[in-house]
């Protein structure tokens, strides 16, 4: 068993974590250097505890945060995020960034392939991935 380390006012940075392009780019690089599976080394802990904090921001938020972003990177984003969800105290549901940018695509015109939309369902598990709540 592995303990972590905890910051008492975790739940404050969370609360207060916006979606930054330093971040966004960061996140980007993972995915095109094809360094999904090992996400968690490449984040510091402290990250670890806080980036779940973006799961809370609103569908808005996202596509404002990647409104100037190519198709391209867009797609890489959500690669993060399907495979991030994985990570433990990561789990997004019905709130997962994906939800957002799919829809920023598809507001675009530009919506994911057949085989983008199979990758997606072949890693994750959560079934509101890519498109969200039937009633939203």
């Amino acid at each position: 068993m592995t303990t972590g380390s905890w910051e008492p006012n975790i739940n404050n940075k969370r609360e207060s974590l916006s979606i930054n392009h330093a971040d966004l780019a960061h996140f980007i690089n993972l995915s095109r250097e094809e360094q999904l599976s090992s996400i968690e080394s490449h984040l510091s802990e402290t990250q670890l505890q806080v980036f779940p904090g973006l799961i809370e921001r609103s569908i808005q938020q996202w596509q404002a945060a990647a409104e100037n972003l190519s198709q391209d990177e867009i797609w890489h984003l959500i690669r993060f995020w399907t495979v991030a969800e994985k990570i433990s105290g990561w789990e997004c549901a019905e709130k997962s960034p994906v939800i957002a940018l799919n829809k920023l695509l598809k507001k675009r015109k530009q919506p994911l392939s057949k085989d983008q939309l199979l990758w997606i369902k072949a890693q994750s598990d959560n079934h509101f991935l890519p498109n969200g709540p039937l009633l939203m």
